[in-house]
């Protein structure tokens, strides 16, 4: 009886135990589960850094490109901005060449901003430079000192002593940080020399305006001396002599044609040749060659809707090749309208570029300002004008030729392209061909004082050859 007693009692601990075992959703899991969600971190807990925000570091130097070290890390070069620091104490260091560093501890607190704007200090040096003789031109790396003496950087730099009449010396200096580098340099006398010759323009005309109707020409001398300027017209001629002189400087300038009393030159090649004496009595010549030719002609003209001339007269003569011009306008109105006035500005810009011996491109630009909102307009357009060289060559001096383009404007409040306009804007597109009088045949006429039936007669044509070539052009017509 004990022992059946004892078998009951095991057999329900066994029983009891394994209900435990293989039951799921206790309520004792359930009390543990609902701890674990709602309890927080204890003590020693790490915490996820993404839920904190983070500070940020901007750096900007003068110069840029510096090199920027945190905690003896390499972050980058200037200007920089960092997002990713954690919060503390950092080692900041700012390096760059020729430059003193800067050093120096920067706290970031959680949730911050620092904006750092540095001025680096530029490591330097003097360099003093004396030369015999005094009064030379001293340049260090191009730039000129004055008394000789300059506060520059360290490192090497290029020193370049010259005086007119003496040999230029140039030589390379090391400059060291808070000293003085003293250079001392002797020129010697340079023997007279004729150096580069250049003219402004090889084809003009000299009826042109500005600068269109003559060329300059650009010589260099080694030193002091004079010399004479001639000009020799298509057959050998001297025509005019200009007397150059003293020469003090390296550089010098002759223009021509000038002071030719009304005059208009032929045209053809004219050879322009200079004869220069120096003081040391070395001798130097040099001769270019420039044609004047009067078909070449440059008016002044403004440019509407992209067609040179004045508003609907448009104007034929192309810009010679390589030539360009500006036209600007600028106008001011005040229009009184029933609630207030408004002050209006038309302004235009328009250029005109020569593409060959008869044709030109042109481009024009826009704006309508006002004084009251929303109503400013703005436009563009571009035109292609092409003169056949025979309307030219009219023996009446007549000049034609054939202007395309296009032009837009934007529209005004009410969306329309129409209205009224200071300026005649209009978009589409627009076809003319221009017709005027050109001084062609005057041209013709003042090649030469001789008559055609003089030039013809074979006594006379020795003394006339350029008159005989236009009087047989005339014929051929």
């Amino acid at each position: 009886m004990r022992a059946s007693g004892r078998l009951l009692l095991i057999s329900l601990a066994v029983v009891l135990v394994g209900s435990c075992a293989i039951t799921s959703g206790s309520t004792f899991g359930r009390v543990v589960e609902a701890e674990a969600v709602i309890s927080g971190p204890g003590p020693g807990d790490e915490i996820d850094p993404g839920t904190e925000p983070l500070p940020v570091l901007s750096i900007r130097t003068e110069p840029d490109e510096a090199s920027v070290w945190l905690d003896n890390t390499f972050l980058g070069t200037t200007p920089l901005t960092l997002d990713e620091l954690d919060p503390g104490i950092y080692r900041l260091r700012i390096e760059k060449h020729g430059y003193y560093p800067v050093r120096r501890w920067l706290e970031m607190p959680k949730d911050s901003t620092v904006a750092l704007e540095i001025d680096l200090e530029q490591i330097t040096g003097y360099i003093s430079v004396e030369s015999q003789p005094q009064g030379a031109d001293i340049l260090v790396d191009g730039d000129a000192i004055s008394a000789g003496f300059a506060e520059v950087p360290v490192g090497s730099h290029r020193v370049l002593v010259r005086r007119f009449g003496y040999v230029e010396e140039s030589l390379s200096v090391d400059v060291t940080e808070n000293s003085v580098t003293r250079v001392s340099v002797e020129l010697e006398t340079a023997p007279f020399e004729l150096g580069r010759v250049s003219v402004s323009r090889t084809r003009f005309n000299p009826a042109n305006p500005g600068v269109t109707g003559f060329v300059r020409l650009t010589f260099q001398v080694s030193a002091p001396g004079n010399g004479t300027f001639n000009v020799r017209d298509p057959r050998g001629t001297l025509i005019q002599t200009v007397y150059l002189g003293p020469f003090t400087t390296w550089s010098q300038t002759v223009e021509w044609p000038k002071d030719l009393h009304g005059t208009q030159p032929e045209d053809g090649a004219y050879s322009l040749q200079l004869d220069l004496q120096g003081t040391d009595g070395r001798s130097a010549t040099s001769a270019i060659t420039v044609e004047i030719d009067s078909s070449l002609v440059v008016r002044y003209r403004s440019v509407w809707h992209a067609a040179p001339g004045l508003l609907y007269a448009a104007a034929p003569q192309p810009l010679p090749p390589g030539n360009v011009q500006i036209s600007v306008q600028l106008a001011g109105i005040v229009t009184e309208l029933d609630y207030s006035s408004v002050a209006r500005f038309p302004m235009k810009i328009g250029t005109r570029i020569g593409l060959g011996s008869n044709a030109e491109i042109a481009l024009y630009g826009s704006l309508l300002a006002n004084s009251a909102p929303l109503l400013d307009r703005w436009g563009g357009g571009a035109a292609f004008s092409w003169t056949p060289l025979a309307f030219m060559r009219d023996p009446f001096g007549l000049a034609s030729g054939v202007i395309v383009g296009g032009s837009y404007r934007t529209p005004d409040s009410e969306g329309l392209y129409t209205g009224s306009d200071t300026f005649t804007d209009f978009p589409g597109f627009f076809i003319s061909s221009p017709l005027s009088r050109s001084n062609l045949h005057q041209r013709r006429r003042r090649i030469s004082s001789h008559s055609c039936s003089d030039c013809l007669r074979s006594d006379f044509r020795p003394k006339c050859v350029d008159a005989i070539r236009v009087c047989a052009d005339w014929s051929t017509r």
